[in-house]
């Protein structure tokens, strides 16, 4: 499997670390975009002591996709989200 980066290199990859997702625009046919990612900036590592917001929207969120997938009832969902909020009231 090769592809090329920003750069125009070919790397090969022996496999796909994450899916690709597609990107189309509304209404419109031709080609689609494949989105991916570039580059990296500021990396560091999340901790709940300088994070809290960003981990709680980020696991709220988790919460939500398996609601909408079916994987959680809205009583689950209800009731996951409140030990949640909880959980960073208490931090």
């Amino acid at each position: 499997n090769y592809y090329k980066n920003a750069e125009g290199e070919e790397i090969y990859q022996t496999k796909q670390a994450y899916p690709m997702h597609t990107l189309r625009t509304k209404g419109g046919g031709g080609m689609a975009e494949q989105a991916r990612l570039v580059k990296i900036e500021n990396d560091r590592e999340i901790t709940k002591e300088n994070d809290s917001r960003f981990l709680f929207e980020y696991q709220r969120a988790i919460l939500l996709e398996l609601k909408d997938k079916g994987v959680l009832s809205e009583i689950q969902y209800r009731y996951a989200e409140e030990k949640l909020k909880k959980q960073w009231k208490q931090f």
